[in-house]
Parts: C-alpha cells; structure tokens; sequence
C-alpha cells in the first residue's frame, strides 16, 4: 500500500544476473514512497526507486475518510494533492477543496500521478475549482468512468491521464488549459466531441489516438503544431478546421482517419510529416493555401486516391505540380474555382462563352433530399450543371433522393 525508507542514501538494488533492478517488480508504482526529505531528488533518480512517482518527505502521507493525500507543501500557503488509496477508489468520487490534518488545512491542488489509474469500478469523478494539475496516469484504465468534470482552474492534464476510459462520453476542458500531455485521451472510444482551449498551441502524440467516435473537434486559434499520431484511428472524423495558425503537422497525424472526407491545409503549413493522412481513403478533395509546397515526409497521402482534386492557388500549381509527392496528385486546380450554393459545392470547369461547372463533394457527406440545378448563379455569372464529379455521392448511406438537373451531361462513378 505505500513503501517508507529510512536510508539517507536510497539502498542499492543489486541483481548479479541482470543489469535491470527487479527488487520491486510487480509493484505499483503509483503507491506513496516516503522517504528523508533530503533524500527526495536522490531516490528519483536511483536504480530502481525512480519508478516510482510519488514520492514524499517522511510523514507527509496522510489519510481522511478513507481517501489519502501527499503533502506538496507543509509551509503556507498549505498545499496537498489526492494519491493512490490503500484500496482502488470507485463509485463517484467528489475530491474536497480543502483538508485538515495536525491543525494545518491544505488546499488539494494536484491529483497525484496514477492516483485513480485501474480503478475499474470507478464511475464519475468531480474535481474541485482549485486543482490546477491533473498527474500522469492519473485516470488510466477507468473503464467504468463515465463522467468527468474537472473543475475551472485546470492548467496541465499529465500523459496517459485519462488512458483507455473507455465510456468516457466527453469532457469540459476549462479556458484555464495550457497543456494537454501525450495519450492524455487515447482510446477513449466514446469521445464524439471536444473544445480545445484557446491557449493549447500544441496538440501532443497521441493525445485523441484511437478516439473511435469522435467526430467533432475544435482546435484553438493559436494551434501552432499537430504531434505525431494526435488523430490517428479516429474512423469517425469526418472533417476537421486547421486553425490558420498552423504552421507543423507531425508524422500520422491523421493516420487511418478513413472518413475523413476533405482536408485544408492552412497558408503557413511549412511541413507534414511521414505518413500524415495515411489510408484517409475516403477524402475527395485536398486543398492546401501554402503558396509554397509543404516539406512531406515519407508517403504523406499513402492510401489516398492521386485522382482526388488538389485545389491551390492559381499562381502555385506549376510548384504542386513539380513538388515531391504533390506532384502525384493528377488533377490540380485553381482554388478560387470553387463555390458553394444552397449547400452544393461546385467547380467551375469552363468560364468562357458558355460557363459550365460541376458538382464536387462538400467537407460533410451530402443528406436528405438532393436537387441539381440546371444552372447556378456565382459572381454575376449564369452556370450550366453539367458534370458529376467521379465519387460525388459514392458510399453515401444519408441521401433519401437525387434529382438531377436536365443540363447534366456526364456522371462519372459518381
């Protein structure tokens, strides 16, 4: 339930077979170990004592109401943060704000790291307006959490925090979020929805990895950076809004997002990493606004149809069209050839004397009722319907109906 040494210096873990130390295999490592105050940095980074992540002066794990807490500070302001209980917590666990032990009250600032980690029969968990860090591993393994609220003063959510909780619906990120750690949110496969905070610039590796059902996101303005995998496996992600302050997409980070059904690179994208939209087998459409090309990493578009559209902007198409991996892409065209009208999206394929366009995916499948006109108005311009752009309404489980305008012409595949 807790490990205390007495040794200044941490005793050393000798195992004559093995470079590895195995004394303390098998352990929980998220258990309070106390030890000499002095001792601390000592301990954390000896043999095998540094596994362990919670560590304390001696005397500073107490126990309230059956719940046990690690003192971060014993001078005032007094502070102490939730730790890992003598038996897993379950039911729906209300953290206090404050605590009193010998004559001190502490505020509870932290939720320690791993503190709830395979709680299995752990339902909701409520975090007080006055914790400002969530621990790593804290929630990893709460298959049975169903919700979580985690108060307004959250600033740091640790790595692994909430890893594989599985009947997690969904959770309220405060305005008061800087950091969201990596796997903060893997496989938490009932997600279908998330609000990033305005100040989270960086989206770490892996942090909604596997998030099945997640098929709303809203990234912070200021998102500079998309790490590794962040998206990836996350089937149910039909579109997504690149913040235009976008500048670095990592390796995978949209690996197997097969629904995904149109991406749009923001102008000051400088690179995009190996693998980034791996088997996205179901975009119809890439649109990129960096004037310059992208750096790509290995296979950026692997799995990905080359005869989708790629829409830049006038100027750069003989760049996409001599860039590596852009260059693959068979059909490049004019950004600002494309319009949309009463839910339709069009290109434009002849504005000469007799103006003609076609009908194009849009970023969501079209639904319901579907009409094609026979001709569309755009910037003081009458349009005939003429085409059908190959893949338009494929595999599309939403469409009641299709009417089709008489001007139609050719339809291919579509």
């Amino acid at each position: 339930k807790y490990i205390k040494s007495l040794a200044a210096i941490p005793p050393v873990i000798a195992n004559p077979f093995s470079s590895e130390d195995h004394a303390f295999y098998g352990i929980n490592k998220n258990i309070p170990t106390e030890v000499p105050a002095s001792a601390t940095n000592t301990y954390k980074s000896s043999g095998g004592w540094k596994d362990f992540m919670n560590f304390y002066a001696l005397g500073n794990v107490f126990t309230i109401n059956n719940t046990r807490y690690g003192i971060i500070s014993d001078i005032e302001p007094y502070t102490a943060e939730i730790v890992c209980g003598e038996s897993n917590y379950s039911g729906d666990v209300i953290v206090p704000d404050l605590v009193t032990n010998n004559n001190k009250t502490y505020t509870i600032t932290r939720i320690g790291n791993g503190t709830f980690s395979d709680c299995t029969e752990l339902n909701s968990v409520t975090l007080p307006n006055v914790v400002t860090e969530i621990g790593y591993n804290a929630f990893k393994n709460c298959t049975k959490l169903k919700s979580a609220s985690i108060g307004n003063a959250i600033e740091k959510i640790g790595g692994s925090s909430f890893y594989n909780c599985t009947l997690l619906s969904g959770i309220q990120l405060p305005a008061s979020l800087k950091s969201i750690e990596s796997n903060a949110f893997t496989y938490c496969r009932a997600f279908t929805s998330i609000v990033l905070p305005e100040n989270i610039k960086i989206l770490n590796n892996s942090v909604f990895y596997g998030c099945f059902n997640l098929n709303n996101v809203q990234l912070s303005a200021k998102t500079t950076e998309i790490k590794e995998y962040a998206f990836g496996g996350c089937n149910n992600l039909k579109s997504i809004q690149l913040p235009d302050s976008l500048l670095i997409l990592g390796e995978n980070a949209f690996n197997s997002c097969n629904n995904l059904q149109v991406i749009k690179i923001p102008a000051k994208v400088t690179s995009i990493g190996s693998y980034a939209f791996c088997y996205c087998s179901n975009l119809s459409a890439v649109f990129s606004f960096a004037n310059i090309p992208p750096k790509t990493g290995t296979e950026v578009f692997y799995g990905v149809s080359k005869t989708i559209p790629l829409f830049v902007s006038a100027a750069s198409i003989p760049d996409y069209q001599q860039a590596v991996q852009w260059k693959d892409f068979t059909s490049v065209y004019d950004v600002n050839s494309i319009f949309e009208k009463d839910g339709i999206r069009y290109h434009i394929i002849s504005n000469g004397d007799t103006p003609e366009v076609e009908v194009m995916k849009n970023d969501l499948p079209y639904s319901g009722a579907i009409t094609i006109p026979d001709k569309v108005d755009f910037d003081g311009r009458s349009y005939t319907v003429s085409k059908m752009y190959e893949g338009v309404f494929s595999q599309n489980k939403l469409i009641t109906s299709v009417t089709l305008g008489n001007a139609i012409k050719k339809i291919n595949n579509s």
